[in-house]
């Protein structure tokens, strides 16, 4: 209700009563992360991939099979479920070899390293929330059209993420190992490269992305003018996909170096910054104004964590050269 205060107690009973099925599953999704994370440290990608591939196609089959009486807590049930199932799996094919005791700091140590990391993401998951309610006094359709460019870049930067960065996770542990400046001068290899991709992905999306949208929502008779703000909202969102992806290549180097408190801190100081700016752009420039806002947070906040990881190789090498 703090959240969504204008939306109707119809809508609202059906909005809570999904997120209780939904916090079902996130015990079991975030279990997912971790199993994901073991197996790309231990190269074993396809005993992640393949079964959540295929358990995410057969819930796919599932809704739709049953889209002419299907409703929202269908969906939900079946989303939790996917996340239950993906977790025994996961489990079965990553059992222990071999048996072992289990001791009280066992099970608190993650908790102490996971909690900096869990209260970063609570503060920077209030965004959504806050999008709403500044867009919803604005024109019909704006804040829909504005989470759809959202999601898109959200693909991307899956895709960019999965295909490219994740298989990565072992190579950036090893240059953790070898030191400071190796794992720097491997960070400023990855960032050359996903910048590359970055670009040619905007690009793209200017020349061919207006065509692009309106060959997709073509069936549905969208307004040519909502297609149009769609494609710009895209273009200007570009600081979210680059900023984005760059921001996991860094916070995955400076977790594999052991600094998780201080990224999580800098994560939530920067977010605390970000939104009074935002929401002065919003009441400043409006829609295209508090886009402008969100690129240049996402991008700014990439650029302070690779400073994070810079600053201790360059005094290295400062150090280094001063001893010579």
């Amino acid at each position: 209700p703090a959240i969504l205060p204008d939306l109707p107690p119809e809508y609202m009973a059906i909005n809570i009563n999904i997120t209780k099925i939904l916090l079902i599953g996130l015990p079991f999704s975030a279990a997912n992360g971790v199993q994901w994370a073991l197996c790309y440290a231990l190269r074993r990608i396809y005993i992640i991939e393949i079964p959540q591939l295929i358990i995410s196609l057969l819930a796919l089959i599932v809704l739709w099979t049953n889209r002419s009486s299907i409703t929202l807590d269908f969906v939900a049930i079946v989303i939790s479920f996917r996340y239950f199932v993906q977790f025994i799996f996961n489990s079965i094919h990553l059992r222990p070899r071999s048996t072992y005791s289990v001791t009280r700091m066992d099970i608190l140590h993650p908790w102490k390293k996971m909690l900096p990391v869990l209260l970063s993401g609570s503060v920077t998951k209030l965004e959504p929330g806050i999008d709403r309610y500044l867009l919803s006094g604005t024109a019909g359709g704006t804040l829909s059209l504005y989470n759809l460019a959202q999601q898109l870049y959200g693909i991307g930067s899956q895709v960019i993420t999965k295909v490219y960065l994740s298989p990565h996770y072992a190579d950036v542990a090893e240059a953790v190992e070898q030191g400071r400046r190796p794992l720097l001068h491997y960070t400023n290899q990855q960032s050359i490269r996903i910048l590359s991709i970055s670009a040619f992905c905007i690009i793209a999306n200017y020349i061919f992305g207006q065509n692009i949208l309106a060959m997709i929502f073509s069936h549905g008779k969208v307004d040519p003018n909502d297609i149009y703000l769609l494609w710009t909202t895209t273009l200007w969102l570009s600081g979210v996909l680059v900023g984005g992806v760059l921001g996991q290549l860094y916070t995955m180097a400076l977790y594999g170096s052991g600094q998780v408190a201080l990224p999580s801190l800098v994560n939530i100081l920067t977010f605390a910054l970000y939104v009074p700016i935002k929401i002065a752009a919003f009441k400043a420039g409006g829609l295209h104004a508090m886009i402008i806002a969100t690129s240049i947070y996402y991008v700014a906040g990439a650029a302070v964590f690779y400073v994070l990881i810079a600053l201790p190789a360059w005094q290295e090498e400062r150090k280094s050269g001063g001893s010579k």
